[in-house]
């Protein structure tokens, strides 16, 4: 993907396309975020399982076109999804076996698992190509990624041992390099208005911490304290449609 951007970028600026006027456009696209690879995953075994579901994606994007063809474009892209809950409590639960063993005298259990959420920030080179009365456009992305990631808990009380077994997310909010390329395709609705269709592929990588943590309930004291840490690739396939406008 870096060579990609890369070479997009040589492309800009060694181009010797004559220019037939300037367009800037501004457009706005809703539609499905679809994980793939290890980020679906759902298997208790695999360390990089991203156990997602599918989420909605939003993506508002700013391009300039100072030629024919080659352009520059910015976005704003926002995507929420949801954790596969019953995955995620196993792989939890297998967890809590291996740092209370055996699970015997349970007073009271609890699991709590939330979604993934993240916000990007993100730059790169575009092409533009008229498909009869459409528009064909390819963009590159790489940027910054703010990640909220998936809150996911599981504590274990037993009062015969005086002990209270705690396995929670460390930090929330971590920031990662994404990397996207996004296709779509456009046709006029109105002079300065065109409907599109768009298709992306969605690349990071997130590391996801996990603590374990036992108390003495008698005294409040931790008694034992470490983590696992999970290195999850996130990957989606975004297909949605919005408006383009020409400013």
């Amino acid at each position: 993907m870096k060579k990609l951007i890369f070479l997009f970028l040589g492309i800009i600026f060694l181009s010797t396309a004559n220019a037939q006027g300037q367009e800037t456009t501004f457009s706005v696209t809703f539609g499905s975020a679809i994980p793939v690879g290890s980020f679906a995953s759902k298997s208790i075994n695999e360390s990089a399982a991203g156990m997602a579901k599918n989420g909605l994606f939003m993506d508002l994007n700013f391009t300039y076109t100072p030629e024919n063809i080659f352009g520059l474009t910015g976005s704003l892209f926002f995507s929420d999804m949801g954790n596969n809950d019953l995955a995620t409590s196993s792989r939890l639960e297998k967890m809590m076996g291996v740092l209370y063993h055996p699970l015997t005298s349970i007073d009271n259990q609890n699991t709590t698992i939330n979604q993934w959420r993240w916000g990007s920030l993100l730059v790169g080179p575009s092409i533009k190509l008229p498909v009869g009365k459409g528009t064909f456009d390819l963009k590159a992305f790489t940027g910054l990624q703010y990640t909220y990631l998936p809150y996911q808990e599981i504590w274990v009380t037993d009062s015969s041992n005086q002990r209270f077994y705690h396995i929670r997310t460390h930090n929330q909010n971590k920031v990662a390099l994404p990397y996207r390329l996004s296709t779509s395709l456009s046709y006029p609705v109105s002079p300065n208005v065109r409907i599109k269709l768009q298709a992306d592929y969605y690349k990071a990588s997130i590391n996801h911490t996990l603590d374990e943590l036992i108390f003495n309930t008698a005294t409040l004291q931790n008694v034992h304290s470490s983590s696992e840490t999970f290195k999850v690739p996130i990957q989606t396939i975004n297909i949605g449609i919005g408006l383009v406008y020409t400013l």
